[in-house]
């Protein structure tokens, strides 16, 4: 056999760069080491292994939101026993004083809801994701985030900014779940204490 042409190697080179680069995002998404040569995306490498939820074990996930912080908040909390505790908090003028409104609700979601964030977060490999993603490009903006808990065993992961599609999509379809069992739940203000 002989040597391979000039064009042949050229050819095999640029061949073997794409299968290594479609090997990278088959198994890391786009958020691979490849992608990181953006300075402007920060990632910090989660240190923790993955681990599997048990659903018949108690569980806690978390969803958070913060936009342009202060302004505006909010926090689902869902339990393994299907209790979500839902907490929101923006600002309100109330007179003519602006002030920092809490509120908070709790309902109800039947096991085949949680069955399918549970599924969600499989299929939207939420236990692979990194534990902060960062868009180093802004001051302000908004920060989300998803913790995950389950006996002494904590995923968190938090962004600023920069959404991996995984996450983004996971959030949406929990989002979407939720929203079928929150339509007329009762918001109660949270009362602070005086200062």
């Amino acid at each position: 056999m002989g040597r391979l042409s000039y064009g042949k190697r050229i050819a095999l080179v640029v061949a073997s760069v794409l299968l290594v680069t479609g090997a990278a995002v088959a198994v890391w998404g786009f958020d691979s080491p490849f992608w990181e040569w953006n300075s402007k995306i920060k990632i910090e490498r989660d240190p923790q292994p993955p681990f599997q939820i048990d659903p018949d074990q108690p569980y806690e996930i978390t969803l958070w939101e913060l936009a342009l912080p202060g302004v505006s908040e909010q926090e689902r909390v869902i339990h393994s026993d299907g209790r979500v505790v839902a907490t929101r908090n923006r600002y309100a003028v109330v007179g003519s004083e602006g002030r920092r409104v809490t509120e908070t609700a709790t309902f109800t979601i039947p096991p085949e809801a949680r069955t399918e964030i549970l599924d969600a977060v499989g299929a939207n490999r939420i236990m692979r994701l990194h534990r902060s993603y960062t868009y180093t490009d802004m001051f302000d903006g908004c920060w989300r985030g998803i913790a995950i808990k389950q006996g002494g065993r904590v995923k968190a992961i938090g962004c600023r900014n920069y959404f991996p599609e995984e996450f983004e999509r996971f959030r949406r379809q929990v989002e979407t779940i939720l929203s079928g069992y929150q339509e007329n739940v009762k918001w109660q203000e949270v009362k602070w204490p005086e200062r």
